[in-house]
C-alpha cells in the first residue's frame, strides 16, 4: 500500500507552488520516513505530510487568484 498516495496531483495539469521553507519541510519529513522504525512513527509522519500538503494547496490556490 502506498502511504503517500495523497501526494499525487489531483489533476494532470495541476501545479503546486512551493516555498523554500516548504521544500525543506518536505525533505525533513521524508528523512523522518527513512528513519522510522515503527508503524506508529510512520503514521505521525503521514499526518504531518497531510497537513503540509493542505498548507501548500491553500497557498497555491491563493496565488492563483
Amino acid at each position: 500500500m502506498n502511504m503517500f498516495g495523497f501526494l499525487k496531483k489531483k489533476k494532470k495539469d495541476a501545479k503546486y507552488y512551493l516555498t523554500e521553507e516548504d521544500k525543506e519541510e518536505l525533505a525533513r519529513l521524508f528523512d523522518r520516513t527513512d528513519k522510522a522504525e515503527t508503524l506508529r512513527e510512520l503514521r505521525y509522519v503521514r499526518k504531518d505530510l497531510k497537513q503540509l500538503v493542505k498548507k501548500i494547496e491553500a497557498q497555491t490556490k491563493e496565488l492563483e487568484k
